[in-house]
Formats: structure tokens, C-alpha cells, sequence
């Protein structure tokens, strides 16, 4: 990898040290000229290579229930310390007794106890595994959605107001689900490599292509593009809610208006092919929502369920997402294998120009600082016969006469 020519440098600092003073060179010396510059372009490389390789996939969820937590009050010790009145006296170097301080830290506390107040709170839980702070009107629109509220007895240990817990559970209803989306970090080699996958560059303003969308308020809509029922889009989010944590799936559908199927295919470069978890269904419109072309594009390994969305899609005169909704959930169920991105691990990663420059630059002058310090410290004075200790003997003679 060419970041790694940069050792040169060293190398060749080393080796003009070496020849001109070898002589006030020590071994460990010589390690550092060399040892450091590696350390140092090989945590350039690392960092390099993680920014490059590092993206965002997107998990779905559910929010399972919702809880009001009533406010309450417990004891605690008292914080209020009575400063200590009984004198420390010790003895000074002339005999004298003088005062130093105080024999206890405190002389008990003005209280027997302190109450300290909670505050009530609101909070949905995640299929997901989090949970997130909301208002006091979320929740009780939650519970009419839900049609239950039920109490729980928390059993705390409380002072005079005991808090307990109500909570609304999700009644497993389709139409009243409420999906949640969380971003996560992953490894992604294919998005940095250029030694396999050949993704053209495109410019998205040309097509006006997609960005992924940002998560507002937990919600990540799967159907990018407009004109579309609210319900069919409520039942593509019911499938990322339910099968996007067994399943480890995200479905896309992206909409493009009277435009060309390279729309489709610059989006899938744009998008370096999707995340791993991702089924993407592109669909080409005409004015009146009839269906001109399709084209899907994943990283599952199961090539068949992307041709037949397809032609799911391409045998609609005029699109009908709710049945692609319908047939789309159990054929995931059934088809859906998510690709392991451990199986790009043998992608190299070449880092940007810039880096390269940068760490060629930052290596030349660690290389000749190291040089300077070594030719200039003083460390390796040594015995008689070496060449700095005449220098190092006129010093101390220098000293010993002014004595």
C-alpha cells in the first residue's frame, strides 16, 4: 500500500545517521529513528481506513409499551453536618500549644434524615431494546390508541407519597403499531474498495436522486417519493416494525416520476448498492401512477426475491403498494438471507491522495526531529574513547575549578 512508502524516510534518515554519526549513536537510538515513524503511519492508516470503511444502516422497530412513572419521595441521610466544636491542640517546635483544627469532621447532623422528591416521567420502550423520554400527552395518546392502561405496584420503599407505574402495551394490531428507527454503525469495505465493485460516480441532482432519509421523532418513512395512500406506506412500515429485527431487513421503496430506468441504476451506485440489511424497490411512474418500469437491488443472497418483486411490481398496470405490502411480508419471511459483510473482509482499502501527502509530510518532520534529537542530546556521552567526552570532561573540569 502506498502509505506505507513513507517508511522510507526513516529508513533513509537512519541510514545517513549511521553514516555520518555512528559513532554517537546508541541501539535504542536507532529503535526510536525507526519505531516511531511506523507507530505513527500505521495509526494514520487506521484512522484513515475506519473513516473511509465506516457507515450507517438503519434498524426497525416497534415501541412495545409506554409507561407513566407517578412522582414520589424517600428518605436519604441528612447532608446538613453540624461543624465540629471540640478543639485539636499540638505542640510547635518551641513547646508552645497551638490549635490544629478540630478533633471531629462534624458533630453529628442537624436532621435525622433528608426527603428527597422524584419527579413524575413518561417513557416508550423499543422492540429494539431502548427506551426514550416522552410528554405526559404521548403517553395518554398512546393509551387511547392502545385501549388499555393498566397499574403496576413498583413496591418501593417511600416516604410519604408512594409512585407507582401505569403502563399502555401495544394490543399487536397492525393498524395501530407505531415504528421506530435506530441508526447503527458498521464496517462497510465495498464502499471505500475499488479493486471489485466499480460503482460509477454519479451526481444526484441529475435524476434527483434519493439521500437517506433523516430519522425524525424515532420515524424513518420506507417509501421515498410522493402521491402515495397513507395506508399503503403504514403497511411497508409495519413490515420494517416487525421483521426488521428477526429478519435483519430494511425495505426501501423509491419512487421516480417520468424518469428513465437509469434513475434506478445511478441510485443503486449513489448508495454503493445499499447497506447490507437493505431491500431497495425502485419503481418508475407516469402521470397517473401506472407503472413504466422496476428495478431492485439488495445484497441478499438469495437473487430470486428481487426478481420476483419485480415482477410483482411490472405485472401492476397501476401501482398498488398495499399489494406489494402484502405479497412482500411473507416473501421476506420465507426468501430474505442478509449477506454478511464479513464476507468483503479480504477488500483493500487505499487511502485518499490527501492522506498520503499529509502522512509523508508529518513522517519527514518526525524523521528529521528524531535526527536532530539524536545527534544533539547528550545521553550517549560515554568513557574516554568516545568522541564527546572531552566535551563532557572540560565541563566538569570547569566546575571542579570554580570549587
Amino acid at each position: 500500500m502506498i502509505i506505507w512508502l513513507a517508511l522510507v524516510l526513516p529508513l533513509l534518515s537512519a541510514a545517513l545517521l549511521y553514516w555520518k554519526f555512528h559513532h554517537r549513536i546508541e541501539w535504542w537510538e536507532a529503535g526510536l529513528q525507526l519505531g516511531v515513524p511506523i507507530i505513527l503511519i500505521a495509526a494514520t492508516k487506521a484512522c484513515v481506513e475506519t473513516s473511509q470503511t465506516s457507515d450507517t444502516e438503519f434498524w426497525g422497530g416497534h415501541i412495545t409499551h409506554s409507561a407513566y412513572y407517578e412522582a414520589w419521595n424517600e428518605k436519604v441521610s441528612c447532608r446538613h453536618p453540624i461543624p465540629c466544636s471540640h478543639p485539636k491542640y499540638t505542640t510547635d517546635e518551641k513547646g508552645r500549644r497551638v490549635r490544629d483544627g478540630n478533633k471531629h469532621w462534624n458533630d453529628g447532623h442537624y436532621h435525622a434524615f433528608d426527603v428527597d422528591d422524584h419527579d413524575p416521567y413518561w417513557e416508550i420502550y423499543s422492540s429494539l431494546g431502548g427506551d426514550y423520554t416522552i410528554s405526559q400527552a404521548e403517553f395518554e395518546s398512546y393509551a387511547v390508541r392502545w385501549k388499555n392502561r393498566a397499574f403496576e405496584e413498583l413496591n418501593r420503599t417511600f416516604h410519604t407519597k408512594d409512585g407507582n407505574m401505569y403502563k399502555a402495551v401495544w394490543d399487536q394490531k397492525p393498524e395501530t403499531i407505531q415504528a421506530v428507527t435506530a441508526s447503527h454503525t458498521y464496517e462497510n469495505r465495498i464502499q471505500a474498495s475499488k479493486s471489485v465493485f466499480n460503482f460509477q460516480i454519479v451526481d444526484p441532482k441529475d435524476f434527483g436522486l434519493f439521500e437517506y432519509p433523516a430519522i425524525s421523532g424515532l420515524y424513518q418513512p420506507a417509501v421515498l417519493g410522493d402521491g402515495i395512500p397513507v395506508e399503503a406506506c403504514r403497511k411497508l412500515d409495519y413490515l420494517n416494525a416487525t421483521l426488521g429485527a428477526p429478519k435483519q431487513v430494511r425495505i426501501y421503496v423509491l419512487l421516480f416520476r417520468g424518469k428513465p430506468m437509469q434513475a434506478a441504476m445511478d441510485q443503486e451506485s449513489y448508495w454503493k448498492g445499499g447497506n447490507k440489511n437493505e431491500f431497495v424497490t425502485a419503481i418508475g411512474l407516469g402521470k397517473e401512477n401506472d407503472v413504466q418500469w422496476c428495478h431492485v437491488f439488495s445484497w441478499t443472497e438469495v437473487d430470486i426475491l428481487k426478481v420476483e418483486a419485480r415482477n410483482f411490481i411490472m405485472g401492476q398496470k397501476t401501482l398498488d403498494l398495499g399489494a406489494y405490502a402484502e405479497w412482500l411480508g411473507p416473501a421476506i419471511r420465507e426468501k430474505w438471507v442478509r449477506k454478511p459483510f464479513k464476507d468483503f473482509s479480504y477488500l483493500t482499502v487505499d487511502p485518499p491522495m490527501s492522506a498520503v501527502i499529509w502522512t509523508f509530510i508529518v513522517t519527514f518532520l518526525v524523521s528529521a526531529g528524531l535526527s536532530a534529537w539524536v545527534i544533539l542530546n547528550e545521553l550517549h556521552l560515554g568513557g574516554e574513547g568516545h568522541p564527546g567526552f572531552g566535551r563532557y570532561a572540560k565541563s566538569v573540569l570547569k566546575v571542579e575549578e570554580k570549587r
